[in-house]
């Protein structure tokens, strides 16, 4: 058995869709406005995970508990700033976006070791995110664009279902893990948008690719130091 905290950074890909979206003939939303070097690529994610690794031969089961924060690629919203608003986004009228979202997370993953040494090793397993808060931190120039934003702030899932899978490397320098990881979102980060009491259809989804370090140590495995 042994015990762990890992601490990571990712890639989040945040795919959505419409591209387009009328609130209410007051403003246009564009998704996927600025996005990096893939379209839909998140503006930021990380992760700290706390594990528990229970081994029998080269077979084991990781239960683990955390905690992420993610921040989706912007989204530009129409606001009535400088003279009014129609139906054209406009240079100068246009605000930016990003769904946040801090969440809890659980899951149990099942590995196996790999290699003469087995100090490889593969897992994979479902999980499931719990938000318990995150809010875009911009504010708006005008009262409508800060109304839209707020509406955007209560958009993201309150509950997330993952599937992830990932290729380790552990026993550097004796207790050291390090791992990439692929979370894929089976539910949407973003299902609908309500505006001034109407619901609009916006889906966004959210999935990770992720790179980790963990200091593990380990009661029972004789942990040798490993060359990478």
């Amino acid at each position: 058995m042994s015990l762990g905290l890992s601490a990571g950074s990712a890639i989040l890909f945040t795919p959505m869709s419409p591209t387009h979206l009328d609130l209410g003939g007051v403003s246009q939303v564009r998704t996927n406005a600025k996005a990096g070097w893939l379209t839909g690529t998140g503006k930021e994610a990380y992760s700290i995970n706390l594990f528990s690794r229970l081994a029998r031969g080269k077979w084991f089961l990781q239960p683990e508990a955390g905690y992420q924060s993610l921040l989706s690629s912007p989204i530009a919203y129409e606001d009535d700033y400088p003279n009014g608003f129609g139906g054209i986004i406009t240079a100068g009228r246009e605000d930016f976006h990003n769904f946040r979202s801090d969440q809890l997370g659980l899951g149990t993953l099942a590995g196996c070791y790999l290699g003469a040494g087995e100090h490889f090793y593969v897992l994979a397993g479902p999980s499931v995110g719990f938000r318990v808060g995150g809010s875009d931190y911009g504010t708006s120039r005008t009262e409508l664009g800060n109304e839209i934003r707020a509406s955007l702030n209560r958009a993201p899932a309150t509950t997330r279902f993952f599937v992830q899978g990932g290729l380790g490397y552990w026993g550097v320098a004796r207790h050291l893990d390090f791992e990439l990881r692929y979370l894929h979102g089976l539910t949407p980060l973003v299902r609908s948008v309500t505006f001034r009491d109407q619901k609009y259809a916006l889906k966004a989804q959210a999935h990770m690719l992720l790179l980790t370090m963990a200091f593990t140590y380990d009661f029972r495995r004789k942990v040798t130091a490993a060359t990478p």
